[in-house]
């Protein structure tokens, strides 16, 4: 990735699609890899190019900010003015996501559950559970046999009940 963003930057220029996708991508295989202080500036110049690029119904972008929001809220540590930057990003991609898809899509869902994700981060416990119950509501509907993601939601829904002293419901 790089290599690509180096190579996109200059035969296409900042601006240019491609090279914020490169970037974004760069920064998130950083992130998965562990490399957080490596990923950082690279997410940081995403944000930056991202920003300045004309606001626009955009599923990739919205797909980005989702994962951007993540990434900053596990790398906020506890900072409540990144945490609350987190969950504006959320907002904003779940948002964009539900413009372009409507509020009962499994993309609209995924972003419903990266906000509850942050939520929870925040130790806003009950927005979280709520948030969660929403997407799994979602999920539940487009999905009545099932799948992964309403699985992991719901596990994750759990494990956020059982953390608030509520074991026996979360079984």
């Amino acid at each position: 990735f790089r290599q690509a963003a180096g190579v996109l930057r200059r035969s296409a220029g900042d601006s240019a699609p491609a090279t914020r996708l490169a970037l974004f991508n760069l920064a998130y295989t950083l992130h998965a890899a562990g490399k957080h202080d490596e990923a950082r500036p690279a997410m940081s110049e995403w944000e930056q190019l991202s920003r300045t690029y004309p606001r626009r119904l955009d599923a990739t972008y919205a797909a980005q900010l989702s994962s951007l929001a993540q990434f900053i809220s596990i790398s906020a540590k506890g900072d409540s003015a990144q945490l609350a930057r987190a969950l504006r990003v959320a907002t904003e991609g779940l948002e964009i996501q539900q413009a372009l898809v409507g509020p009962r899509h499994h993309d609209a869902a995924a972003a419903t559950g990266t906000v509850a994700t942050v939520q929870y981060r925040m130790g806003r416990t009950a927005d979280a559970e709520r948030t969660y119950r929403e997407a799994i509501d979602i999920q539940r509907e487009l999905y009545p046999l099932g799948n992964e993601e309403l699985a992991a939601s719901l596990m994750t829904l759990a494990r956020i009940m059982g953390e608030a002293g509520r074991a026996k419901e979360a079984v």
